[in-house]
Parts: C-alpha cells; sequence; structure tokens
C-alpha cells in the first residue's frame, strides 16, 4: 500500500502545480473549478490522441480538447480515471459541460479546435 501512495502523490502533485499531467505523452488538459453550476452540453465520442500527444474526444470527423476538473481526472499510461471509471484510449466517454471560447491550456493542447470545459458537477 505504501508503494501506491508514492507513485500516485507525485502524479497529483505534478497534476494540482502545472494543470495538465503528462504520462507516456500523454497530456490531459485541466483547470480548477470555482463556484457552483456547470453547463448542461453533452459530448460525446471516442477517446483519442493528438498527433502532439494531447488528449481529446473524437465524433464525427471533428476532434475536442476536454478540460477536466483537477480533482475529478487521473492518468494512469494511456488510461484516464474519471471520476472513479478507467477509460482507454478509443473508449467511448459522455461528458457533461459546455464550449469554452478560452482557457489556458498545455502546449500540447493548444493546436486549435474545440475546448469542451468538462462541468465540475458531473
Amino acid at each position: 500500500m505504501k508503494h501506491t501512495t508514492s507513485v500516485i502523490l507525485p502524479g497529483l502533485i505534478t497534476l494540482l502545480l502545472t494543470g495538465c499531467t503528462s504520462v507516456d505523452e500523454l497530456t490531459v488538459a485541466t483547470y480548477t473549478p470555482t463556484g457552483e453550476g456547470g453547463f448542461g452540453a453533452q459530448l460525446v465520442g471516442s477517446l483519442t490522441q493528438s498527433d502532439a500527444g494531447c488528449l481529446t474526444v473524437t465524433s464525427d470527423d471533428s476532434a475536442a480538447v476536454p478540460v477536466f476538473p483537477e480533482d475529478a481526472i487521473a492518468v494512469d499510461g494511456e488510461s484516464i480515471v474519471y471520476n472513479g471509471q478507467t477509460f482507454k484510449l478509443g473508449d467511448t466517454i459522455s461528458l457533461t459541460g459546455g464550449i469554452a471560447t478560452s482557457q489556458d491550456l498545455p502546449e500540447e493542447c493548444s493546436s486549435g479546435g474545440d475546448i469542451f470545459l468538462v462541468s465540475a458537477d458531473a
């Protein structure tokens, strides 16, 4: 159990300090939620990875960068753990939130396309 804690804690510290985490070149964009509320739009598609290494959600020939609440997401190699459920690249995911017009993103995720701010209330 001590070994698990020593592996998880550095990852969480990196996530909190940088706003993103990168493991095996999979980068996930995150934000710090403030206040209550959230958007009611849905993003449904397959988890993919951009050429730059950013986690994206792809559907109908378009891709969006999901920006997760930092306390709801963790990266485990090429998989993510979101709200206690593990998803790997290629899996279908459904997220609640809304399109953001601007958001600080990791460099790997700033290559264009829609930015989908995942609701902290999901």
